[in-house]
């Protein structure tokens, strides 16, 4: 399951590809990964996530900050409704 977050994250990706004229097979190997990445990505039936290292690649590739792909103050959700690997202590 997709967090809100995460599909916002995945929004902004998705703008800056578009101002920049990049398709998904471009920011994948600028990135420095196999073509398919960004469009797992994008796909819901993959579980494809970005981590920091990549907001960070992103920033690079973009011209951004890594804040430019995160909401500002927070986007508010129940996190309890989301799966999460591992187990709380």
């Amino acid at each position: 399951m997709i967090t809100p977050l995460e599909e916002y994250i995945r929004k902004i990706i998705a703008e800056k590809m578009k101002e920049k004229g990049m398709t998904a097979t471009d920011l994948s190997l600028s990135m420095g990964k196999n073509e398919g990445f960004i469009s797992r990505l994008f796909n819901p039936k993959e579980r494809q996530k970005v981590n920091m290292f990549h907001v960070n690649t992103l920033a690079r590739i973009f011209h951004c900050k890594m804040a430019d792909f995160f909401p500002d103050p927070y986007i508010e959700f129940d996190e309890t409704k989301f799966k999460t690997k591992g187990k709380s202590k």
